[in-house]
């Protein structure tokens, strides 16, 4: 997960998404429901986010991982919600320097 590569969708799992994050930067995962509500990729893209989506086929999960400056998850995670993503999405942030 250190090299985003956009546009792209890789097979993995929670797992190997945690392993590979780069611990000086911030990480907001969105889990499954990503076709529930507006796509954000076009959004992501616009404002010039590094994102990855991972597919875990074993568990039938989908997960959205984009990387954020360090200091401005909350931002970032209110405007990739307030785009549209459903209620319902669970997500999960990892910021920089924390383990």
């Amino acid at each position: 997960m250190k090299e985003f590569s956009n546009n792209t969708t890789i097979n993995g799992d929670f797992s190997g998404i945690k392993k590979g994050l780069d611990s000086s930067k911030s990480y907001i995962i969105f889990e499954d429901n990503l076709k529930k509500g507006k796509n954000p990729f076009k959004y992501l893209q616009k404002e010039n986010y590094p994102w990855q989506q991972v597919v875990d086929k074993d568990m039938l999960k989908q997960y959205l991982v984009i990387q954020v400056a360090p200091g401005h998850e909350d931002e970032v995670l209110g405007k990739v919600i307030g785009y549209g993503l459903a209620e319902d999405t669970v997500y999960y942030i990892f910021k920089a320097g924390q383990d």
